[in-house]
Parts: structure tokens; C-alpha cells; sequence
């Protein structure tokens, strides 16, 4: 009894400096506030939890979508942070198409002042005065390659639809990027759990969602100069979950 004690004892010592180093790692890594509350809720109910050692105790997961509880719309936490933390891409808003975007294409007559008092107000910010400055209604994405990212959105209206079909050329003209791209958000839970739990979760919590072909883990993402970042080598825990339809989802 006193040699079982004793495993015991051990076993638990070990399960708290796993913790401690698991804990100092996620606050180390600046994960965004749900993730981070999702990661701290697993590594607390598997390594901390004294709940966990019952013999009839709930999956981890369980326990942690409990721990968190729901948010101000009564929607489950963990629920949200693993739709968040879903390795995707997903392009700036600077990259998108809206409104208040103008034609970068030529002016098509050059500017005359219809007066003198007209002549001495500048009519447009200095390097401009040979954009047409149009409401854009077409886009054209400019691609990294090696990535897929968008790098820069070329707008036009629709005068310069030629303009756009141009652009559209030169830039197939340098070959096909990367599709799909790279993700640039989310793939922070691997670097802690295990995957094959993870990918099942992130298709339940984002319907439709399908994993990257450069890997769930964001130490994983090769960079747009295609060298791989170095992978930290970390222990990773197992999320237990026995079936997604018994976890608190509404």
C-alpha cells in the first residue's frame, strides 16, 4: 500500500510539473483569449483535475466545455474556440473587395480646371492625378506563389475592365500559386494536444472545414520563402472524447 502511495505521489508530482511547463508555454505563446482558455481548461483537467482519476469521469473535453460554461449568448465556449483555433486562410481586409475602394486604372482624359479659382485648388493628392480614382466594381488578386496569400488586390471599375483582364494575364503569366494556401490563422492547440482528436473536433465545432494539406500544427506552415519554421519539440496530451455528440455543443 505504502509502494502504491508512493506511485501515486509520484505520478502526481510529475502531472504538476507537466502542468506548470504546459501553462508557462501556452502564456508564452500569445494565443488568442479563447484558445488560450480552451488550452489552460484541457491542461488542467488532464494533468490537475482530481476528477480525472475516477474511474467514471467524463472525457477531458467534456469537463473542460463544462469548466468554461457558455458565453453571454449562451453559446459554449470551447465550442467557439475550436471553430477559432480551425487551421484556415484567411485574407486580410485589406485584400477584400469593398466599398469605398477606387479604380486604379488610367484616367482616361486628363483633368482641366473649368476656372482660374479651380486651377488654384488642388483637385487631387500629389502621384494621383493619372489614377481615375472610380468606384472599383472588379478586383484582381495578386498571389505569393509559394503560399498562396494574397499579397495585393489591384481594383478597377468597370471602364477598365481591359485594364483588369491585363493584370489578370501578366499575373497567370508567372504560373499557378499555391492552392490550397497556406493557413494563417488558427493551429495553435497542436502545438499541445494530439492531432487525431483535434481533427475531428475542428470538423464538428466549423462545419465544412477540411484540413490543410500543410498540416494542423502552425509550427508545420512553411513561410513564404518555402523554408520551414523549426518545430518545437513538445509533449503532446491526448483531448479524450469518446463521441462529439456528447459534449456540450448548444
Amino acid at each position: 500500500m505504502a509502494e502504491l502511495t508512493q506511485r501515486d505521489a509520484q505520478r502526481e508530482f510529475a502531472d504538476l510539473q507537466h502542468h506548470d511547463d504546459l501553462v508557462a508555454r501556452i502564456y508564452a505563446d500569445q494565443l488568442p483569449t479563447e484558445v488560450r482558455e480552451l488550452a489552460l481548461a484541457l491542461a488542467w483537467v488532464n494533468l490537475r483535475d482530481p476528477a480525472r482519476h475516477a474511474p467514471d469521469a467524463a472525457s477531458s473535453l467534456t469537463r473542460a466545455a463544462l469548466l468554461l460554461g457558455r458565453d453571454e449568448l449562451g453559446r459554449w465556449r470551447h465550442k467557439l474556440a475550436l471553430a477559432a483555433d480551425a487551421p484556415r486562410y484567411e485574407p486580410g481586409r485589406e485584400h477584400q473587395l469593398r466599398s469605398g475602394m477606387t479604380c486604379q486604372g488610367p484616367r482616361v482624359r486628363p483633368y482641366r480646371p473649368r476656372s482660374a479659382v479651380a486651377a488654384s485648388v488642388p483637385q487631387s493628392p500629389p502621384g494621383t492625378r493619372l489614377v481615375c480614382g472610380n468606384h472599383a466594381t472588379i478586383s484582381v488578386e495578386e498571389r505569393d506563389l509559394a503560399t498562396g496569400h494574397i499579397v495585393a488586390l489591384h481594383t478597377f471599375c468597370r471602364r477598365h475592365h481591359d485594364d483588369a483582364d491585363r493584370v489578370r494575364l501578366q499575373l497567370d503569366a508567372r504560373g499557378e500559386p499555391l492552392d490550397p494556401p497556406i493557413p494563417n490563422t488558427g493551429g495553435w492547440l497542436p502545438r499541445y494536444f494530439a492531432l487525431d482528436p483535434l481533427q475531428r473536433l475542428y470538423r464538428w465545432a466549423r462545419p465544412g472545414w477540411t484540413p490543410p494539406p500543410a498540416g494542423l500544427c502552425r509550427d508545420d506552415w512553411p513561410t513564404s520563402d518555402v523554408r520551414f519554421l523549426p518545430r518545437r519539440h513538445r509533449l503532446a496530451l491526448v483531448v479524450t472524447t469518446t463521441d462529439t455528440s456528447a459534449v456540450p455543443a448548444r
